[in-house]
């Protein structure tokens, strides 16, 4: 998603010192901008991968955190390429991350130094690989997003997990865990039985068939809208929907959560996606858009949820 030219943030990308802050730690970072205001930014040092960088943002009441991958002499971002870290504030000062745009460094004069006595943290949770399992066992190819997608997806942890990261969450084989966020490829936020939540390795875990969420948590619909603006999704959650401002979209299913399932027209692309980025189009015109998409043979793969 696009922001208006006009209404890109004025700080100077150009200054290093600005918004480069070493090598602090997730911690350190999270403690920096929690409480900052959203697109309150910095660029941090990878500490397990010499070289990378991750960009750190206050959005949405958290702190996200975005890998940056030097490669050779182009910096990779989720799926943009750039040539230098100052091409890619100056790229997302005018475009969404996920919720919001860079709007301002965060100040120098107030970071949080860790308690001396704290022993030295895990590697932050976005540059981990995850643990190798048993010797004995083999290790596991991280499984990919499940095709059936629903409210409450499930997954049942294959190996014993423990961890002295508090970020972490312990978990023993065949226990089911519930899907909360695909944070990166590896890790993704997960909650036990018992209401706990953390971090857990993606290879350590098997696909179970997800929870249907109960007929009122969403609506069956057949109808069309046009996206109102761009939308990048987080490269590692294949199943969010990423269109261009002015595509048109099939609308599924509209769920009470403010994710609506949808189809591009154009390929047939499927995906969840925030409602406030599509406005909903006349009748009229809705019928006609149809009925060209069902000449076309776009029609007839009625969700995501079947």
């Amino acid at each position: 998603m696009m922001a208006a030219q006009d209404d890109k943030a004025p700080f100077d990308d150009s200054n290093k010192h600005l918004w480069h802050f070493g090598g602090i730690t997730r911690s350190e970072t999270d403690n920096l901008l929690i409480q900052k205001r959203p697109g309150t930014f910095l660029v941090r040092d990878s500490r397990t991968c010499p070289g990378d960088s991750v960009l750190c943002v206050s959005e949405n009441s958290k702190v996200s955190h975005y890998i940056i991958t030097r490669k050779a002499d182009q910096f990779v971002i989720g799926d943009q390429i750039f040539s230098t870290l100052p091409d890619i504030l100056n790229f997302y000062r005018g475009h969404y991350l996920d919720t919001t745009v860079l709007v301002e460094p965060c100040p120098k004069n107030r970071m949080v130094q860790p308690p001396p006595q704290l022993p030295v943290s895990s590697p932050p949770l976005n540059e981990r690989k995850p643990p190798t399992p048993n010797p004995d066992v083999p290790p596991v190819t991280p499984i990919p997003p499940p095709a059936i997608v629903s409210n409450a997806e499930r997954f049942r942890v294959k190996y014993d997990f423990s961890s002295e990261d508090a970020d972490d969450l312990p978990a023993q084989k065949n226990e089911i865990l519930t899907l909360i966020n695909r944070d990166e490829a590896d890790w993704w936020t997960m909650r036990n039985s018992r209401g706990q939540e953390g971090q857990f390795p993606v290879p350590w875990m098997e696909a179970q068939l997800p929870v249907e969420p109960p007929p009122e948590v969403y609506r069956t619909v057949t109808s069309y809208g046009r996206a109102t603006q761009r939308r990048i999704p987080n490269a590692y959650d294949t199943t969010q929907l990423k269109f261009e401002r002015g595509d048109i979209v099939k609308i599924i299913k509209q769920h009470m959560s403010g994710y609506w399932e949808g189809e591009l027209v154009k390929d047939g692309t499927q995906g969840f996606f925030p409602f406030t980025f599509v406005e909903l189009l006349p009748p009229e015109e809705a019928d006609r858009i149809g009925q060209n998409a069902s000449q076309n043979g776009m029609e007839g793969n009625n969700s995501l949820l079947n």
